[in-house]
């Protein structure tokens, strides 16, 4: 039915509520004014409403009630379909709508691609606790001749910032593709837990990829990756002690459970986490490592082949030693017998073996300090020596006649033999080998060398027949017995230094005095 149909069929509902219903009774009255209204209208309802007049059907008003509200009910269903179709399709003309204003991810830009030249992991949990970081990029290789290698970036730096924005190993690939060639960027990295920044220009990674085309020399071997021990520490209570393992890492195969304390690596001391770190990346994977740790009384040294991830290490060897109960020190023991004396007590008797005897003290020598402590009477060097234990070193200032002598006497214990120790052999004068004489000039006397020994020190050393002698070891030479005193206070393989004058020259010689 068209729209003009629909508004006759409307008119005609409106019509029949106002004209029929008072009507009945005045049926053919009603039927030939229908019948003119139908005649100008066209279409189905038009149609059956003729076809209702023309049956003379009994009760007619009745059946065109019912006509029309059959007609009127298949319109309204009609009406209602073509609503929730409408409703549908702006539903999807919504939804199209939506997408559409979704804004979309920026395409990579076309043309040539930007290139550093890392490799990179997620930066594992125990090294972001050692540098305190969140996030970054744990660099696992350099491209060798790329802008990351020229820049000095190693494997082991951490990444952790691209032009002051932080990044992690999954956000560094797409940040440097976003990038152009040849654009200069800032990395911010930890290398040896030290951090830096660094103006890195970015390469072309295409330009980059054909020249690596061209014939290459064999590549080298992988470069080793540090070892990881998968723990976390903690520096506390004077030590650095384990807070959690991870298992089937190269710590777990080690036996290092939590509270243990770590406290050498290779045999150095480790008294900071940082230093953990740093000794740990500079050990590899497949290398050999020696872990030393406390627990409890029991002092626990391994050593293992480290690994980089899980199932890699290997033990070779434990060593556990029960912590050692210390001997209680001994009492001092001087060894003499001492009696009050007006200048501080005198030795009346040397025991033999004993530390007084070993350090040469004798007979009659008078004790007047003992670090450096006036002794008045017997009781203050006993309650000294009661404070020192054997293996303890006393200072002693002696009176030997009119000599004194200041001694340091390693003390011994009651019983035990102490052997005083070896003689230096005596030391041999050194020899110049040369004769000289003096003679004067003028107001002077000079020294001169009249004869040389055969093969002696100085002819060793160039000293030459004439020479004058001026200076031995800067002290000035007027007369033989100067060169003769300074000589006598040296000895064989000492060196003494002759400044001599040859002509009108005058040059330092240095002379390795013979036995």
């Amino acid at each position: 039915m068209d729209k003009r149909g629909f508004l006759a069929c409307l008119g005609l509902s409106f019509f029949l509520t106002l004209l029929v219903s008072p009507l009945y009774g005045q049926e053919g009255s009603v039927k030939d004014d229908l019948r003119k209204i139908v005649s100008t209208a066209k279409g189905q309802l038009s149609e059956a409403v003729t076809k209702l007049l023309d049956s003379g059907a009994e009760n007619f008003t009745v059946e065109l009630e019912k006509l029309f509200e059959q007609r009127l009910s298949e319109r309204v269903k009609k009406l209602e379909e073509a609503i929730v179709a409408r409703d549908k399709r702006i539903a999807e003309l919504e939804a199209k709508l939506k997408e559409v204003s979704q804004p979309k991810p920026s395409p990579l830009p076309a043309g040539p691609k930007a290139f550093l030249g890392v490799h990179h992991v997620d930066v594992p949990q125990e090294v972001r606790a050692v540098l305190k970081i969140e996030n970054g990029a744990l660099v696992t290789h350099v491209v060798e001749g790329s802008p990351a290698a020229g820049a000095g970036l190693t494997a082991g730096d951490v990444i952790v910032a691209v032009n002051d924005k932080s990044t992690s190993s999954v956000d560094l690939g797409p940040t440097i593709a976003s990038m152009k060639p040849d654009q200069d960027v800032s990395l911010t990295y930890f290398h040896d837990g030290q951090k830096a920044t660094k103006t890195v220009k970015l390469g072309d990674r295409d330009k980059f990829v054909a020249a690596q085309l061209k014939p290459q020399p064999p590549p080298p071997e992988k470069k080793k990756e540090p070892v990881v021990l998968g723990i976390s520490i903690r520096a506390r209570d004077g030590g650095i002690f384990v807070e959690e393992v991870e298992q089937s890492f190269t710590g777990s195969t080690a036996g290092l459970v939590k509270n243990d304390k770590l406290t050498q690596v290779n045999g150095k001391d480790m008294k900071t986490v940082d230093e953990v770190a740093e000794a740990l990346g500079k050990i590899m994977e497949g290398d050999k490592l020696t872990l030393t740790y406390v627990r409890g009384e029991e002092t626990v040294v391994v050593t293992l082949v480290g690994s980089h991830g899980k199932e890699g290490a290997k033990l070779l060897a434990r060593d556990v030693k029960k912590k050692e109960t210390p001997q209680p020190k001994k009492p001092a023991y001087l060894g003499v017998e001492v009696v009050p004396d007006a200048a501080g007590v005198r030795i009346v008797v040397v025991l033999p073996d004993c530390a007084a005897a070993a350090a040469g003290l004798r007979q009659g020598d008078v004790l007047v300090k003992a670090n450096d402590q006036s002794l008045g009477d017997v009781s203050q060097l006993k309650a000294l020596l009661d404070k020192l234990s054997a293996g303890d070193k006393v200072s002693l200032v002696v009176t030997r006649g009119s000599e004194t002598l200041k001694m340091d006497v390693l003390l011994g214990a009651e019983g035990e033999k102490i052997a005083a120790p070896p003689k230096e052999a005596p030391k041999k004068p050194g020899k110049l080998g040369i004769t000289g004489g003096q003679f004067r000039q003028g107001d002077s006397t000079l020294v001169q060398v009249t004869a040389l020994s055969s093969g002696g020190a100085a002819e060793k050393a160039g000293i030459q027949l004439r020479d004058i002698i001026v200076k031995a070891n800067q002290t000035d030479v007027r007369v033989l017995d100067d060169l003769t005193k300074l000589l006598g206070s040296l000895s064989a393989g000492q060196t003494v230094t002759l400044r001599v004058r040859r002509g009108n020259d005058e040059k330092d010689i240095p002379v390795v005095l013979g036995e």
